[in-house]
C-alpha cells in the first residue's frame, strides 16, 4: 500500500462525455508544453513488492457473502519529469501491476496504465505550495473476465510542506469506469419478471472523491501518513442469489465470475449507489537512499440506500525501490 500523494498521476475517475472531452482538450496542452525546450529532464523508475490481508474481498454485506484472503502484489513504473520553466513541470509515466490472491483467484488482476500530470509550484523553496492536474488511463484484466474494466481518471491536487517534519496533501478526483466484458445476466428464474430489465453492466459508472492527508517525517527518516477519502459514487458487492435487499437497490446485476458456479447456489455481483469512507494509516521506514519498507492499514465504511452497509479492512507490508 503506497501513499497516494507520491503518485502525481493517481487521479480519480471521470464521466463518459466529460472524460473524453477533457482528454481531447488537456492532453495536447500538457504534451504540447512538454515539447518546449525543458530546463531539466529526469527519468525515474520505481518497483514495489508486497503482501496484504483483506477481510472482505467480495464486499459482501454479511454472513456467507464475506470472504477474506491474502494477496501478493507486484507493481512498478517508469516515467520522465520535465521542468518546462521555473515553477512549471510535466510528469509522464507508464505503470503495470499484478495482484494474486491465495484462495480467491477470481479476483486476480493485471493492470496497465499511462499517466500525465501538469504541476505548478507557487514560488521557490521547499515550502512553496504545488497544484497539479493529472490525467490517467488504465486497463484492468481479471481472472473473472466480466470484472474487466477500463478507467479514465482526472485529479486536481494541492500539496504543501509546512515544516521540515509536516506536509499536507488534498485532492478532488473524478472517475469514469467502463466494464469491457460484463455481459452475463443473472439467472432469470431466480428473480420475478420485473427484475429481468435490470442492467448487467456492473462496472459502468462514474464517481467523485475527496482525499486529505498529512505526513510527519521523523528524524530517522521514517514517515507516518494519515489519510481520509470520501467517495460519492458506487460499489460492486457480491452476494448469493437470491438477495432481495441488494436486488432492491441495485442498478445492475450479473453473475459474479470471480466465483466457481455450483449446483446448489449462484453468486451475483450487484452495482449499488453508495457513500464510501476510507481511513488509512501508513508508516514508511527508509532502508537506504533508494529503498523503503512500508506498513499500511486501511478501513472502509460503505453506506448504501435502505440502511444497507458493510465494512472492510486491509493490512499489508510493501518493499519499494525508487531510481
Amino acid at each position: 500500500m503506497h501513499r497516494q500523494q507520491d503518485k502525481a498521476s493517481s487521479a480519480a475517475p471521470s464521466p463518459k462525455i466529460f472524460s473524453r472531452t477533457t482528454l481531447k482538450l488537456l492532453v495536447p496542452i500538457v504534451l504540447g508544453s512538454a515539447v518546449a525546450v525543458p530546463v531539466q529532464a529526469n527519468t525515474f523508475a520505481d518497483l514495489r513488492v508486497g503482501i496484504a490481508q483483506e477481510d472482505n474481498v467480495s464486499k459482501g454485506i454479511g454472513g456467507a457473502d464475506i470472504h477474506d484472503d491474502s494477496y501478493f502484489l507486484l507493481e512498478g513504473g517508469v516515467g520522465k519529469f520535465l521542468q518546462i520553466r521555473p515553477g512549471q513541470s510535466v510528469t509522464l509515466g507508464v505503470s503495470a501491476a499484478a495482484q494474486r490472491y491465495y484462495e480467491m483467484a477470481g479476483f486476480d488482476a493485471d493492470i496497465i496504465g499511462a499517466q500525465a500530470a501538469y504541476n505548478h509550484k507557487f514560488g521557490l523553496g521547499a515550502y512553496a505550495p504545488t497544484v497539479s492536474l493529472a490525467l490517467g488511463l488504465s486497463q484492468e484484466a481479471r481472472r473473472g473476465r466480466e470484472r474487466d474494466r477500463q478507467l479514465h481518471d482526472l485529479t486536481l491536487s494541492y500539496s504543501k510542506r509546512l515544516s521540515p517534519a509536516w506536509s499536507v496533501y488534498a485532492a478532488v478526483m473524478h472517475e469514469w469506469s467502463e466494464g469491457t466484458k460484463d455481459a452475463f445476466r443473472a439467472a432469470a428464474n431466480t428473480y420475478p419478471w420485473w427484475a429481468w430489465n435490470v442492467g448487467d453492466d456492473i462496472f459502468d459508472f462514474t464517481q467523485s472523491s475527496f482525499l486529505a492527508s498529512a505526513d510527519y517525517t521523523f528524524v530517522n527518516g521514517s514517515t507516518l501518513t494519515a489519510s481520509y477519502t470520501f467517495t460519492d459514487g458506487h460499489s460492486v458487492a457480491s452476494g448469493l442469489v437470491p438477495n432481495d435487499p441488494l436486488m432492491a437497490i441495485s442498478s445492475a446485476i450479473a453473475f459474479d465470475p470471480a466465483f466457481e458456479p455450483s449446483w446448489d447456489s449462484s453468486q451475483a455481483a450487484y452495482l449499488i449507489t453508495s457513500d464510501t469512507h476510507v481511513y488509512a494509516l501508513d508508516w514508511s521506514l527508509a532502508l537506504g537512499p533508494n529503498s523503503a519498507l512500508d506498513f499500511g492499514y486501511e478501513y472502509r465504511d460503505i453506506q448504501a440506500p435502505s440502511s444497507i452497509s458493510y465494512t472492510g479492512s486491509r493490512v499489508g507490508v510493501t518493499l519499494s525501490w525508487a531510481y
